[in-house]
C-alpha cells in the first residue's frame, strides 16, 4: 500500500515505488498497475525494470567540485555571511545543486537577512532557548559550553540549495550564514560542494 501526496506536472511522469520483497502473489497483482495520483496517472515499475526504462537518458556523469573554507571567528560567538565565498564558488557552473556544511558539533547553517537587526533578535532567542547558565551533564569547557552542544539540534549543520545557470538560488534578502556560539574554538572550517546537473 502506498500513500501518494502531491501532483505530477509531467504527463508522461513515472512514479517509481520501492517496496518491501514481495510474494508472487502480490507482485502479479501490482505488475503494470496504475494509481491515480491526484489527478495524474502514475505507473508502477519495479526495479528489474528501472535499467532497461531509463537506458536511454543522456546522462553525463561529472565531477563534484569542492572547496574547504578557513573562517577565523574568535573568542566570540559569531554569525559568518558566507553569501560571497558560495557564490564566488559556483560562479560560472551552470545548473546544479550546492551543499554547504559545517564539520563540527558547535555551529550551525542558516538562511536570514543580514544588517536589519535581526542578528540581535537571533542571539536573543537562542540565550532563551539554550541559556547559558544552566546545568548541562556535557559540561567541560567555558561556561554554558553544553548549550553549544545542542544547537546543531535547533540549526542544522549543513544545507542545500539549487545553483541555476552559475547563480545560488537565494531570495533578494536571504544570506547564508554559519552560526558560531562555541568561544572555544576559534577556528572553524566549511566544505562547499557542487553536483553539476547530469544532463546539462
Amino acid at each position: 500500500h502506498a500513500g501518494i501526496e502531491g501532483g505530477v506536472d509531467h504527463p508522461d511522469a513515472v512514479l517509481v515505488v520501492r517496496v518491501a520483497p514481495l510474494t508472487e502473489h502480490h507482485r502479479a497483482q501490482t505488475q503494470g498497475a496504475d494509481f491515480e495520483a491526484c489527478g495524474t496517472q502514475a505507473h508502477v515499475l519495479h526495479e528489474s525494470q528501472l535499467s532497461a526504462r531509463f537506458a536511454d537518458l543522456p546522462l553525463k556523469l561529472a565531477p563534484v567540485k569542492t572547496q574547504q573554507l578557513s573562517i577565523t571567528t574568535g573568542r566570540e560567538r559569531a554569525l559568518v555571511d558566507l553569501t560571497p565565498e558560495v557564490r564566488k564558488f559556483v560562479r560560472f557552473e551552470g545548473d546544479g545543486l550546492l551543499n554547504v556544511s559545517i564539520p563540527h558539533a558547535t555551529a550551525g547553517l542558516i538562511l536570514m537577512e543580514m544588517g536589519s537587526g535581526s542578528e540581535a533578535d537571533l542571539w536573543d532567542r537562542l540565550d532563551a532557548l539554550l541559556p547559558r547558565d544552566k546545568h548541562y551533564v556535557h559540561s567541560h569547557g567555558s561556561r554554558g559550553h553544553g548549550a553549544d552542544h545542542l544547537l546543531p539540534a535547533f540549526i542544522s549543520p549543513t544545507l542545500s540549495l539549487p545553483v541555476i545557470a552559475g547563480e545560488v538560488s537565494l531570495g533578494t534578502w536571504q544570506s547564508i550564514v554559519m552560526v558560531d556560539t562555541n568561544v572555544d574554538n576559534p577556528q572553524r572550517q566549511v566544505l562547499l560542494a557542487f553536483l553539476p546537473d547530469p544532463t546539462g
